[in-house]
């Protein structure tokens, strides 16, 4: 070949490798936790298709994108095929409502044809924030009630409702439920089997701290997990938690549902960004 059509043939190759996720021959199979990476990992660099075939790739068995219930149903649709084709569940995605919403039980039903198609196991609630113009308990009973209303009106479904606490002292200020023991009490009180909560392993480091007894002092309550380090909120490794002894007590409770890496990635948003989080999954979860 003439030096000239080699060039143009090496600058056509490179062109097709940057839009296209090599296969990763490091991958060591399935993890002893299930772990959701998140959709828009790498969203501008690859199409949906490519990004899961890589998260398959890895080992993983989910995947979750937050805002799927604000997407077209065809394009969820959509996407749910690939999902059957790669092998992999979708786990929590976002309400689009609020329990302080006084229609939250109607409200609550728009999320249902999302989860028909997905099969997903959770949807995600806060509290909303904390007003000084009324008694905070007052305000704990209308979550109370509302979660009870919302929990009957997805009665007959698959779907668990889950309440998840946030930080105030560094991302969300003045909001209502922070502490795990609180969301505990919550979801006691409301007494239904498809109202838990989720426990963010990045909010509750900051809140409280104590992961590992709290973890197993609430279980019981406990519908889904966040994962995030903390501080900076990126991949396990990164930051102050020791994720391989926090994912160990999570495996010794006996928990099967997912746990969705809400964070993000050390590395940037690369290809070599994901590559480190992954790696770094697969040492946290090294603890048998």
């Amino acid at each position: 070949m003439k030096r000239r059509g080699f060039l143009k043939s090496v600058t056509a190759i490179g062109a097709v490798s940057a839009l296209t996720p090599p296969t990763n021959v490091q991958a060591k199979g399935k993890f002893n936790l299930r772990y959701a990476a998140m959709l828009r990992y790498m969203a501008k660099e690859w199409s949906v298709e490519q990004r899961l075939e890589f998260i398959a790739e890895w080992g993983f068995d989910a995947v979750e994108d937050l805002g799927m219930s604000r997407k077209p149903l065809k394009e969820v649709e959509d996407y749910q095929k690939l999902l059957d084709k790669y092998g992999l569940q979708h786990g929590d995605f976002g309400s689009g409502t609020s329990p302080l919403n006084e229609d939250f039980a109607e409200a609550i039903k728009k999320v249902i044809p999302y989860h028909e198609i997905l099969g997903n196991k959770t949807v995600l609630v806060t509290s909303g924030k904390f007003t000084e113009k009324e008694d905070r308990a007052k305000q704990i009973q209308f979550l109370v009630d509302q979660l009870r209303r919302g929990g009957d009106a997805l009665a007959n479904t698959n779907l668990t409702l889950v309440l998840e606490p946030l930080n105030v002292l560094v991302n969300h200020p003045g909001l209502l439920v922070n502490r795990s023991d609180e969301a505990w009490l919550i979801a006691k009180s409301v007494n239904r089997p498809n109202v838990k909560f989720m426990f963010d392993i990045y909010h509750q480091q900051i809140t409280e701290g104590n992961l590992i007894r709290n973890i197993q002092n609430y279980f019981d309550q406990i519908g889904y997990f966040h994962i995030g380090d903390n501080p900076g909120r990126q991949e396990p490794g990164t930051g102050e938690i020791n994720y391989r002894n926090v994912f160990k007590a999570i495996y010794e409770l006996g928990y099967k549902g997912i746990l969705g890496m809400e964070h993000g990635l050390s590395g940037g948003m690369t290809k070599e960004g994901l590559v480190k989080c992954f790696k770094a999954y697969q040492d946290a979860d090294n603890f048998l």
